[in-house]
């Protein structure tokens, strides 16, 4: 069963439009309009990828956020890529059953409209992991990878990656070609600065550059009354 996703008529042939809304709402919504605003590519949209320096960082909840936010603010579809064989976190979050996804695709036995479904959220798609691990990439699926990306960032308005931590994708650096922005999730008083300098200084050694941090679950240790008073 192939699920369908709507091209926006006001869109034109542009790779993505931000709807003309009120400034405002989260800092989601300031993030994704910052990675929109910033991109002049005007055939294809940004591949943006999500990763942290080690696991429970709250990666897949950070993608879910973004790719919401994102689905609100762009006039094309957004959609979210879950890149984790091993859970598929991002599929449970919202509620989603797919037949295949990431590995079929780059495997050339299905193409990525037959494996992109439609979420409850308007205007977001979400593309799975797809079933069984994935071992080392050769060269084919190398090339099969980059070739999901190029489509998915000619046909959607902006995309998301929920990638694993930095640490696995080293080991398959394939993973990480094709992506035009990479942020860092850190969870506040749990990542060690040491880690995020290390994990700087592995990408940097590949040839990566992070884009940006973002910093999640800050806690507030002042009441949030003198935080307003203030």
């Amino acid at each position: 069963m192939v699920h369908t996703y709507n091209r926006s008529r006001d869109a034109g042939d542009t790779a993505f439009a931000v709807r003309n809304e009120p400034r405002g709402g989260t800092p989601y919504h300031g993030l994704v309009r910052e990675l929109l605003s910033r991109w002049t590519n005007e055939t294809t949209a940004p591949v943006i990828g999500i990763t942290s320096a080690g696991h429970r960082s709250g990666v897949t909840t950070i993608a879910a956020h973004l790719g919401v936010c994102a689905a609100e603010i762009s006039h094309r579809p957004a959609l979210l890529i879950d890149c984790n064989a091993n859970s598929s976190d991002l599929l449970a979050h919202f509620r989603t059953s797919v037949s295949c996804g990431v590995r079929e695709v780059v495997a050339g036995d299905y193409a990525l409209d037959d494996c992109v479904y439609e979420t409850c959220v308007p205007n977001l798609c979400i593309l799975g992991p797809g079933n069984g691990t994935r071992g080392t990439a050769n060269a084919n699926e190398a090339q099969g990878w980059l070739n999901l990306l190029r489509k998915a960032s000619q046909k959607f308005g902006v995309v998301i990656l929920d990638l694993p931590p930095v640490a696995g994708l080293l080991s398959e650096v394939a993973s990480l070609q094709g992506i035009d922005r990479l942020l860092l999730v850190i969870e506040a008083e749990r990542t060690r600065r040491q880690a995020v300098a290390r994990t700087k200084s592995q990408l940097s050694r590949i040839g990566i550059e992070l884009s940006g941090i973002i910093l999640n679950k800050r806690r507030k240790h002042i009441p949030g009354w003198i935080y307003r008073r203030i």
